[in-house]
C-alpha cells in the first residue's frame, strides 16, 4: 500500500514548463499539487495534468497557499504535470502522490473493495436507516416525489371523458356498471344489411325494454374487406348517443382479417 510522499518540489516559470513526469516503468496516484505565492503581490498561476488544464489563471494573493487536490487520480507512465506563474520563481509548488507498479493498482483496488465489502456485510443497519429515510422522503404525503407524481396521474384519469381515451375513468365505470348492456344481459341482437357477399354490415344489440344499446356499422372499401367499424353506444332511453368509437380494420398480404384498432384522432 504505501503512504504519499513527495515526488516534486520547486518553482514556477512564467511559461509552462515540466514539473513532473512519471516514470516509464510505473504509473502514479496523485494526491496534490500545492502552490505557495511567496511575494507580496497577487500572482496569476495556471496548471496541465496529462496536457489539460486543472487551474487557468488563477489569482493567488500575496502569501496565500492553494491545494489543488487530484486525490487517487492515476496518471499513466510518461504523462507530465506542468505549471507556470505571472512572475519568475514568484510561486513554490510541491507535488506530492504515490508510485506504484502497474499491477499494484489491481492490488490496491481489490484490497480497497475488500474493506469496504467487509464493512457493509458487518453494518446492515446502515442499509435499512438509509433506505428506509429515502422510501419515506419519496412516498410521504404530499410532497413525496412518487405520491406526487402517483397523485397528478390519478387525478388526471379522474377526469376523463368516455369519448376521449380508450382508458375508463372512474365515473365512466360507475355508468357502465349501472347498465345492462355492460354485462351480457342484451335480450336481441338484429342484422341489417346484406351485401352482395352475404356479409350483414349492421349489427343492433338491444336491451330487454326494446330500447337499442349497441349499433356497429361496416363502412368504407370493398365487402369482405371493409376498412371500418363504428360502433356506437346509446343511453337508456335508446336514443341519446353515449359514445361514438371507430376501429380501423386490419388485413393481411393475402386479404385474411387479422385485427381491428381504434382509430387514431
Amino acid at each position: 500500500m504505501g503512504s504519499a510522499i513527495r515526488l516534486a518540489k520547486g518553482e514556477l516559470t512564467t511559461e509552462f514548463e515540466l514539473l513532473y513526469q512519471v516514470p516509464n516503468d510505473r504509473v502514479v496516484v496523485l494526491k496534490s499539487i500545492i502552490l505557495t505565492n511567496l511575494t507580496d503581490t497577487a500572482q496569476t498561476i495556471s496548471l496541465k495534468l496529462a496536457g489539460a488544464y486543472v487551474m487557468r489563471n488563477k489569482i493567488l494573493t500575496a502569501g496565500e497557499s492553494y491545494q489543488a487536490s487530484v486525490f487517487d487520480q492515476v496518471i499513466v507512465a510518461q504523462e507530465t504535470v506542468e505549471g507556470k506563474a505571472g512572475q519568475p520563481e514568484a510561486v513554490a509548488y510541491y507535488i506530492s502522490g504515490k508510485l506504484l507498479l502497474p499491477q499494484d493498482i489491481a492490488s490496491e483496488t481489490q484490497w480497497m473493495q475488500e474493506q469496504w465489502d467487509a464493512w457493509w456485510a458487518a453494518h446492515p443497519e446502515v442499509f435499512e436507516v438509509v433506505w428506509d429515510a429515502w422510501l419515506q422522503s419519496k412516498t410521504r404525503e404530499p410532497d413525496g416525489a412518487f405520491y406526487a407524481e402517483w397523485k397528478d396521474w390519478f387525478d388526471y384519469i379522474q377526469g376523463l371523458s368516455f369519448d376521449a381515451t380508450d382508458l375508463v375513468p372512474w365515473t365512466a365505470f360507475r355508468d357502465h356498471e349501472a347498465d345492462f348492456s355492460a354485462h351480457g344481459d342484451l335480450a336481441n341482437t338484429y342484422r341489417f344489411g346484406k351485401d352482395h357477399k352475404g356479409i350483414f354490415t349492421t349489427v343492433e344489440w338491444h336491451r330487454q325494454d326494446g330500447t337499442l344499446a349497441k349499433r356497429s356499422v361496416l363502412s368504407g372499401g370493398n365487402s369482405p374487406r371493409y376498412e371500418n367499424r363504428t360502433v356506437t353506444y346509446y343511453e337508456t332511453d335508446g336514443e341519446t348517443v353515449r359514445a361514438v368509437v371507430v376501429y380501423n380494420q386490419v388485413y393481411n398480404e393475402t386479404g385474411d382479417w387479422i385485427k381491428e384498432v381504434i382509430a387514431s384522432e
